[in-house]
């Protein structure tokens, strides 16, 4: 399969792939946008209930919260259809290309059997008189 990597559009595909898997997986850990909103407001409740005092920023803490939340969000959605979809374009150049590459590779490797069978005929030829010079100088 390393030399179906040489053909242009298969290998383009594929580092293509890979770079998006990468940056996949390297999307850090985050906080979906409700859980983010309700951490938030679970808290005020939390100290509220602790200390009577109603935090007068709530709206607006856990407001950022879902907004963080949808931004992460936002990120790792765009990031894994980016795998997919890339994902399924270097199959599509692998099934589109690889019949041809292969074709060229059969051709290419015909050709080395051939020059091997040629020259192991000569080299064949060559054993055989030298055997046979040496048979005639022994007396």
């Amino acid at each position: 399969m390393a030399a179906l990597a040489t053909v242009p559009e298969i290998k383009r595909t594929d580092d293509v792939f890979e770079v998006a898997k990468r940056r996949f997986a390297r999307h850090g850990a985050g906080e979906e946008p409700h859980r983010a909103r309700d951490r938030v407001i679970d808290e005020a409740v939390q100290s509220f209930a602790a200390t009577g005092r109603w935090p007068s920023d709530i709206g607006e803490r856990a407001a950022t919260a879902y907004a963080d939340g949808m931004s992460w969000e936002a990120e790792r959605l765009a990031l894994k259809h980016t795998v997919e979809f890339t994902e399924d374009r270097a199959t599509d150049a692998f099934e589109t290309f690889a019949p041809d590459a292969l074709a060229h590779l059969s051709g290419r490797l015909a050709d080395v059997l051939s020059d091997a069978l040629a020259a192991s005929e000569k080299l064949g030829g060559a054993r055989a008189r030298r055997r046979q010079s040496r048979s005639d100088a022994t007396p």
